[in-house]
């Protein structure tokens, strides 16, 4: 999910230096903007202020301004310095922004026609290019995948029970406990994943938790669960969607009966546990997207219950949901 904002600068004026002589029978004294002395002879025409020559100089070089400038937050400067030094440059194509541009959520910026042409990581938001991310590359099933987010992908078991004990650890710290450690976690693509949740989740889903109820002469026999999760996420992307399904899984064991919108506000409660544990930028960004998730459910459920661990803290909170 790509999150932008849009910016304005200020269209730029040009405006061109007068040279003006003082006539030697000038009576009233002229004092320079600058240096607050007293001109004699040649000065120059400022809006309504008249400086020396030499004291109207660039704020970048420092040099005698002596031909066009430009004004920006009351300094001045040669109209090429501010071009190449002081206009802000594209993280994509290098070249000065001089109207509207984007920034992401990195801090990153570029033109507006970027938006529209660009490549955009599917984890962190990030747009793709060898200045941003040092590149990336696309997955089969159409995602991409930024440089510094590919450099933590989980991709093998080893990974993945690496992650299964770290995210479980996390989670029983919290107060919930009695989630079974053995369930399976499978690597898919967005398609089989849509395929397997029956293609009416969230449209940014990236887990999904299968159950199967065994029952007989209406006795409960067992319930098994396989966790589906894209291929291709970066460590603490994997575990905060790891932690969410896990959260499935105890509301399932635990029999509890809630609504939607409750049910997935407390599994997001265990993406937050993760983002809030891991305190890199990454995790920030994904905690503020979560907070701003439009949907009923995922967004305003999340919403709803984290607001409750605020008022009762987590203990008191997981009992009142046992209860």
């Amino acid at each position: 999910m790509n999150f932008t904002i849009m910016k304005q600068i200020i269209p730029l004026i040009l405006i061109v230096l007068n040279f003006i002589s003082t006539p030697t029978a000038y009576t009233r004294d002229i004092q320079c903007y600058f240096c607050k002395s007293k001109i004699l002879g040649e000065y120059v025409q400022i809006d309504s202020n008249k400086a020396h020559p030499n004291c109207f100089v660039c704020e970048y070089c420092s040099k005698p301004i002596t031909s066009e400038f430009i004004i920006d937050n009351s300094k001045y400067y040669h109209e090429p310095c501010y071009r190449n030094s002081i206009l802000l440059k594209c993280d994509v194509c290098l070249l000065p922004i001089e109207h509207s541009y984007l920034e992401d959520a990195w801090g990153n910026v570029y033109h507006s026609k970027h938006e529209n042409e660009g490549k955009f990581c599917n984890s962190c938001g990030r747009l793709i290019s060898a200045k941003i991310t040092k590149g990336g590359f696309q997955f089969n099933d159409g995602r991409f995948i930024c440089t510094p987010c590919a450099a933590t992908m989980v991709e093998d078991l080893s990974s993945i029970n690496d992650s299964k004990q770290s995210v479980l650890l996390q989670l029983n710290e919290k107060y919930f406990t009695g989630i079974p450690s053995n369930v399976p976690v499978i690597l898919v693509n967005k398609n089989k994943l849509s395929e397997k949740s029956g293609n009416v989740h969230h449209s940014d889903l990236k887990g999904f938790t299968h159950t199967e109820i065994e029952i007989l002469n209406d006795i409960l026999i067992s319930k098994k669960y396989t966790i589906y999760i894209l291929f291709g996420l970066p460590q603490t992307e994997f575990e905060a969607v790891l932690a969410h399904e896990y959260l499935h899984i105890w509301i399932q064991e635990h029999d509890i009966e809630m609504h939607s919108s409750i049910v997935e506000g407390v599994c997001n409660l265990g993406s937050m546990i993760i983002y809030e544990n891991d305190k890199t930028q990454f995790s920030k960004i994904q905690l503020e997207i979560m907070m701003k998730d439009p949907s009923v459910d995922y967004g305003n459920g999340y919403r709803i219950m984290k607001n409750r661990v605020k008022d009762l803290g987590w203990d008191k909170l997981i009992n009142s949901i046992l209860k």
